[in-house]
Order: C-alpha cells, then structure tokens, then sequence
C-alpha cells in the first residue's frame, strides 16, 4: 500500500500556487489574442486550451485553501504575502475564464447554422419575381371583362356588314363608357315604277300597265 502523500509545507504551497497563477495568466493571454485574430482554425487554440483549463481546475482547488491562508496568518510579514497571492489566483481565474468564454461563444458561432425558411417549410406560396401582383391581376381580369362585353355586343349589333366594320370609339382610357359607332343606314333600293317615271318622255300622270 502506497503511503499517503505529506501535505506540503505552507510556504512550498504557497510557491506553488504563485507559479501555477502566473503561468496560467500568460497561457490564457495566449488563447485569448489567437482567438480574437486567428479565430478557431489556428493549431495553437486546442494547445492552450487545455493548458488553461488544467490551469483553471488547479487553481480552483487551490482557492480555499488560499482564501483561509490569508484570513488566518494576521503576522505582519505573512499576512501580506498572502493577501497578495489570493489575489493572484483571483486574478489568474478571471483572465482564464474570459478566455475560455471567448473560446465557447465562437464555437457556437460557427457552428449554429442559419435558419434559412425554404418554400417547402411554409404554407405560405413564396415569392416569386416573374408572377403579377394581385393588383395588377385584378386590372387585367377588368380589362377582359370590358373586351367581352364588347365583343358580345357587337355580335348582336343587325346591321353588321363586312363592307362597314363595327368600330370603337375612344376606349375608357380616354373617359367615358365605350360606345359602338351608328352603322351606315341601308341604301332605299329603285323600284320599277320610280324607274319607269323617271324615263325621259314619259308622263308620271298616264295610266300604268
């Protein structure tokens, strides 16, 4: 059976922490300046990751115990060498967890993909830049309206002939109501008898055949 190692002496102990608080300080600088101009991709970022979170762990096991050493030695020549390392270890805990944090938030940066809504997601119908706004269908469908009702009129107009097209006058664009032109009256057809009293040499007051 292995024997139980000896707790160290306070002054080793507090060697000890000192060192590992500074060099977790200078590690954490290290994370923190690669990641803020190298981001993520740099090789020396899961280096010195691991170097700060070991460092980090350390120093939070060693944090009551510097925590007690300074409230109980209250010599002059003690007590203020342990304020101070308490403060380093404090110090060194601060600059490890924003670089650590820093490290976390552009993790999840990268690799929380954006929400891109596709046509298939909504019920919506999506948008589409060749198809006519309902504004613009709505004039088309009453500009079809107004050509049917004219068409169907002039397909009942009597005196439509193909020698006197039915015309339009000024569409609605001009103002107004459409109106179909007046056809040309039929011509009044010669008749024998007015022939015959038209004939030179005749007399309109004989007695006809």
């Amino acid at each position: 059976m292995c024997p139980s190692p000896q707790p160290l002496d306070p002054t080793e102990r507090v060697a000890n922490i000192y060192h590992e608080s500074q060099v977790a300080k200078s590690n954490a600088s290290v994370l923190f300046e690669t990641l803020t101009y190298e981001g993520l991709d740099s090789p020396l970022v899961e280096e010195f990751s691991g170097k700060v979170k070991s460092a980090q762990d350390y120093l939070l096991s060693e944090l009551p115990w510097a925590t007690e050493y300074a409230e109980v030695y209250h010599e002059p020549d003690v007590s203020a060498g342990a304020e101070a390392l308490l403060a380093d270890v404090l110090d060194a805990l601060s600059e490890v967890g924003e670089a650590l944090a820093l490290k976390e938030r552009l993790h999840e940066k990268n690799t929380a993909s954006p929400v891109r809504k596709t046509a298939d997601d909504s019920d919506d119908i999506p948008y589409d830049p060749e198809r006519p706004s309902e504004k613009a269908l709505g004039k088309r469908r009453a500009i079809e309206d107004i050509d049917d009702q004219e068409a169907g009129s002039c397909a009942e107009c009597p005196f439509k002939t193909t020698e006197a097209p039915v015309t339009r006058e000024p569409s609605p664009a001009m103002g107004g109501e459409p109106r179909l032109a007046k056809p040309p009256l039929p011509a009044i057809p010669r008749t024998p008898e007015r022939l015959g009293n038209a004939l030179p040499g005749r007399d309109s007051s004989e007695p006809r055949a």
